[in-house]
């Protein structure tokens, strides 16, 4: 699916969803996949791809379990504001501005934003450490019908993921909004309690992302309801879950109390996504993890990393530049609560080495780290553009030529498979 409208809308969102974990005695770790030590290559752009993890962990705590909570409520078939489906054409409201008018072009509403911020956070998960459910929730005055649905259990197979979020999008939102239920339906699939589809796996850290457009109106009125959400907090602060709420466009933002109090009870972190179109931007930037940054350097050159790539699930990745001969390559990463960690590879750049052969997830990060440095240089271009001669220029247009280049070399080199 083309997502246009996302780098811009990125860069002009604040960092968000760094969520806060339980106080424990922590430390934090750095470990690498990628280069192995001592190891000779001879990259063709003279720059090494870095990638390992960094956590904020207590003893065998590497592990998540989280469930996202998608409301499907009739106000989500509104416009998004946003070309979500990238086609070309942003969708509007049939019905003016009300919230509830129904989009003209479906794959634009605040419910497809949503499937799209799921698909762009699993895009940047790694299955070997987190697991991922499904809960939907809307809502009506029947109680032989669950107002919230597990749609998918935890499972770390995101293809068959991806399946279940198409069969979503071809489903119409409708009812109304029981936040209550739809919070410990969630946190029953990651405790593992009786009826649920999910095991519940001990030592992981358990996390509810709970979107929702409006106000809570299920049980009973909404009075009954607020009281109802405020309740299931408590419980869910008790059994150790964490909930990182999102409040999308006006109405839910109007009055955020009650995903304030959803996220503050249990540890987790509120946010505000004023308008829909900002939602997949929001989700970029969420941490599962306390990690607050991750530099890379070449000790040998004093040189940065244009960009690292910090992943939900503690995941970094980074290209540095290399020179012929020996390079120092220190990793340093930072958690929120001051912690730090570093550690260092030695990588040696000659002739007749060769470029390290990556796992197809590997290779997808790499790819991921050569588009934000296109990126970059495009926003530089942008910058210097009425401000310098044609010099500089030629010189940008060179760089944006060569990272173009790499970015197609890295997607269509062959990778071997990962078991």
């Amino acid at each position: 699916m083309k997502r246009p409208f996302l780098h811009a809308v990125a860069l002009a969102c604040l960092a968000s969803s760094v969520g806060a974990v339980r106080s424990f005695a922590a430390e934090l770790r750095l470990s690498l996949e990628t280069p192995r030590e001592e190891q000779s290559v001879a990259e063709a752009d003279g720059q090494a791809f870095i990638a390992g993890r960094a956590l904020v962990v207590e003893p065998k705590a590497e592990q998540f379990d989280l469930v996202v909570v998608i409301d499907t409520s009739r106000s989500t078939a509104a416009p998004s504001g946003a070309d979500v489906d990238g086609d070309g054409f942003i969708g509007a409201s049939r019905k003016g501005r009300r919230l509830d008018g129904t989009c003209d072009d479906w794959g634009d509403t605040v419910m497809a934003a949503q499937i799209l911020a799921t698909r762009t956070l699993l895009s940047q998960l790694d299955p070997g450490t987190t697991r991922v459910g499904i809960v939907t929730f809307s809502g009506d005055e029947d109680p032989k019908t669950p107002d919230a649905v597990r749609l998918a259990p935890m499972t770390r197979d995101y293809a068959h993921l991806g399946d279940v979020l198409d069969y979503l999008l071809g489903h119409r939102p409708r009812g109304k909004t029981n936040i209550a239920e739809a919070v410990t339906t969630a946190a029953s699939e990651l405790l593992g309690e009786k009826g649920s589809r999910s095991r519940a796996r001990s030592g992981a850290t358990r996390v509810v992302l709970l979107m929702t457009d409006g106000q809570p109106t299920l049980p009973d009125n909404r009075d009954e309801a607020r009281v109802a959400a405020f309740e299931a907090a408590d419980q869910v602060a008790a059994s150790g879950v964490r909930v990182d709420s999102f409040a999308i466009g006006f109405e839910a933002n109007e009055d955020p109390s009650v995903p304030k109090a959803l996220s503050r009870q249990t540890g987790g972190i509120f946010t505000a996504v004023f308008s829909p179109a900002e939602l997949v931007a929001h989700f970029e930037k969420i941490r599962l993890t306390r990690l607050a940054t991750v530099n890379v350097r070449n000790r040998t050159t004093a040189q940065d990393a244009d960009h690292v790539v910090l992943e939900p699930d503690g995941g970094f990745a980074a290209l540095v530049p290399l020179v012929d001969g020996e390079n120092i390559i220190e990793i340093a990463g930072r958690a929120s609560d001051g912690s730090a960690a570093r550690t260092t590879r030695v990588v040696h750049q000659v002739k007749g080495g060769h470029t390290p052969a990556l796992s197809p997830r590997l290779a997808k990060w790499r790819t991921r780290v050569l588009e934000n440095q296109l990126a970059l240089v495009r926003t530089k271009r942008i910058e210097l553009e009425t401000a310098h001669g044609d010099e500089v220029l030629d010189q940008l247009a060179r760089e944006m030529e060569q990272a173009r280049r790499e970015r197609e070399r890295a997607v269509t080199v062959s990778v071997p498979h990962e078991k």
